[in-house]
């Protein structure tokens, strides 16, 4: 099987599934989502299917959204979105400390300098 078609695969799959495609987490199918044409051929397969292809507001992933939200969509967002909250509500207060420890008012990206004794010492500062 071509590479590109292996990859048109794992990214429509990713995307059917709910998943963010990122270059941390999914490298290669965000490679491949680089490419314009590539982006429209999986554009137009979300399409047959109701979706579209976003991409964060930063530019660093790539996402299935609804090309039309009625009843239920809405129904079935709300219900990620809790299911979300509820996952990551622990991993956000996380993220929330180390900015707060390294002064940082910019979200945390690859590659973002985290130092340990500034961490510990805002712990220190706040055991809730």
């Amino acid at each position: 099987m071509p590479a590109q078609t292996v990859m048109f695969e794992q990214a429509a799959t990713l995307h059917l599934s709910g998943e963010l495609i990122c270059n941390v987490r999914y490298p290669d199918p965000w490679r491949f989502l680089a490419g314009e044409s590539q982006r429209k051929d999986v554009d137009a397969f979300l399409a047959r299917l109701g979706r579209r292809l976003a991409c964060t507001r930063q530019g660093g992933a790539w996402f299935a959204a609804y090309q039309q939200i009625g009843t239920d969509e809405r129904r079935a967002l709300r219900e990620a979105f809790a299911d979300i909250k509820h996952t990551l509500w622990f991993l956000v207060g996380i993220f929330v400390l180390v900015m707060q420890a390294v002064r940082q008012d910019q979200f945390l990206a690859p590659g973002s300098l985290i130092k340990a004794s500034r961490v510990m010492a805002a712990i220190d500062e706040n055991p809730r």
